[in-house]
């Protein structure tokens, strides 16, 4: 609860919490209320044992017309085993497996989005094991061509922006961060992010007037009813 402290999370979401050195991987599976909830120092946790990921289907993933247009059935079969290795190292947490098959499949698929945003997370997750830097480069590379495939991804623009973050590019950092609000002006934890980056360049002022803003969209959300927090 301390690490999560008002921090806001939903049903399906995955959290990961620093671990002796390295992380712990956590599935939100149910939360009590039922949708957006913030974690508070009175927060109940209760752990359960893993559960079997949901069946990923390949199909989503790759073009199937471009699958069935193949001359070979082996090279079909082939296909379905690297999306089968897909679904299981995402879902084990291996983001260093989960990396090679990305590879493997955009050899042969280059531009396939989802794909490369699986590698992104996978890239990300690589870096805060040991929060070694040599992943956040390629990082930076996947994030560029989502974007170009994909110019509204909120997401991708707020990966690269924490990656920019991370590899102490602030003023970079804040164009991105900019880029995540106007995609998604009430999430509060962005205008957090960006102030917490205003921090690092000594933009006190301007850090100021974005934690306010957090704070008010916070309370826009909770006087809504879509940010509740759990007793």
């Amino acid at each position: 609860s301390e690490y999560l402290s008002n921090q806001p999370i939903i049903q399906g979401d995955f959290v990961a919490i620093p671990y002796f050195g390295s992380l712990l991987r956590l599935h939100v599976v149910q939360t009590s209320p039922v949708g957006v909830v913030k974690i508070t120092s009175d927060t109940v946790f209760q752990m359960i044992g893993a559960q079997q990921p949901e069946e990923i289907v390949w199909e989503k993933f790759y073009d199937e017309k471009k699958i069935l247009s193949d001359n070979s059935n082996e090279q079909s079969n082939s296909v379905h085993e690297l999306f089968d290795e897909l679904d299981t190292w995402h879902f084990s947490w291996k983001p260093k497996k989960t990396i090679s098959v990305c590879d493997k499949i955009l050899e042969s698929d280059p531009q396939n989005v989802t794909v490369l945003s699986y590698k992104a997370r996978a890239l990300e997750e690589a870096y805060y094991e040991k929060y070694n830097t040599k992943y956040l480069e390629p990082l930076l590379s996947v994030c560029d061509k989502i974007l170009e495939l994909d110019s509204e991804d909120e997401e991708i623009w707020e990966r690269k922006a924490t990656c920019l973050e991370n590899l102490k590019r602030y003023d970079e950092a804040i164009a991105y961060y900019d880029k995540c609000i106007e995609l998604e002006r009430g999430s509060w934890y962005k205008w957090h992010s960006t102030a917490d980056t205003l921090i690092q360049l000594g933009r006190y002022t301007e850090a100021s007037q974005c934690y306010a803003q957090a704070n008010i969209w916070q309370t826009v959300l909770r006087d809504i009813g879509c940010l509740n927090t759990i007793h």
